[in-house]
């Protein structure tokens, strides 16, 4: 459960992402695997990404809490590799801005999150994390919403 008066934390973001990712990994259409890792160098920062194995492309989604003119931002990006390369530094990634997350806090102190101006609950939330990835690898139809 949140603390009163914080906003959502990265590690309830990653419990969010986690469980969203078991979700989609029990329901896939094209038996995928997804899950959630905290980026490399960032064990007490800011930052995960949620990835999809078991075939092409390859797809990753790196999500950062930032901070910009006084609002936390969760901001996500959308990275797929379409062709395996020979060498990993080879790879071609595309990579597309996802619109961000607004965090806050509600009248009462409780964490919120919305979607340009749209209140998310916990599930919309989870969804935010995970749909992009499940969209990109063909495990649901895409969609520009989140």
């Amino acid at each position: 459960m949140p603390v009163e008066g914080q906003l959502y934390s990265i590690a309830k973001l990653i419990q969010l992402a986690e469980q969203g990712a078991s979700d989609a990994t029990a329901s896939s259409k094209n038996q995928r695997s997804f899950a959630v890792q905290s980026e490399e160098g960032s064990e007490s920062s800011n930052a995960f990404r949620v990835s999809s194995s078991g075939g092409m492309p390859a797809v990753y989604l790196r999500v950062r809490i930032d901070k910009d003119d006084g609002r936390v931002l969760l901001t996500r990006t959308l990275e797929t590799i379409s062709e395996p390369p020979s060498q990993p530094w080879l790879a071609d990634v595309h990579s597309r801005l996802l619109k961000p997350l607004r965090l806050d806090l509600d009248n009462s102190g409780n964490p919120i999150a919305y979607l340009d101006d749209e209140l998310l609950d916990e599930s919309s939330i989870t969804r935010a994390l995970i749909d992009p990835v499940r969209e990109a690898v063909g495990d649901l139809p895409q969609f520009e919403s989140l």
